[in-house]
């Protein structure tokens, strides 16, 4: 099938199949407080909210009112540092560290039957084509 082919036909599951896409897309990004909590367990050095805003293409507001939800749940801590009060060290407490490894298996074990159903070989197809697709984007030289 050629690619005009192809896209349309994605084109018309888009249109379909749209509650199941949200689910899908749901799946492959995780987002919000889990996204993030997951993302700083995986930062050696902790990170501040500008690489949250920029890793996860969010405003400043968003991002602050994660960090206050955080921050309330005790499973960040933010540090200023003394010469600009304005930036804050962003770090993972004890009980952060445990819930993003919790949310991380539930993560991996829900993506993990969904693959087992669709088959290996088909699942190895799935995530190469994702991959290859998120290579691209990262090159510049595909833009969605």
């Amino acid at each position: 099938m050629d690619s005009r082919k192809l896209a349309e036909n994605f084109c018309g599951m888009q249109i379909s199949d749209a509650s199941e896409l949200n689910k899908i897309a749901q799946i492959l990004q995780i987002r919000g407080e889990d996204g993030i909590l997951l993302w700083l367990a995986k930062q050696e050095k902790g990170a501040f909210a500008i690489d949250i805003i920029k890793h996860f293409d969010l405003t400043p507001g968003r991002v602050a009112n994660i960090m206050k939800k955080l921050e309330t749940k005790k499973y960040v801590t933010r540090k200023t540092d003394g010469d600009d009060q304005r930036k804050a060290a962003i770090s993972l407490t004890a009980a952060g560290r445990k819930h993003a490894a919790r949310v991380e298996e539930e993560e991996i074990t829900a993506i993990q039957a969904v693959l087992e159903q669709v088959g290996t070989k088909d699942a190895d197809a799935f995530v190469e084509v994702l991959q290859k697709v998120v290579g691209l984007m990262r090159e510049g030289k595909v833009e969605l």
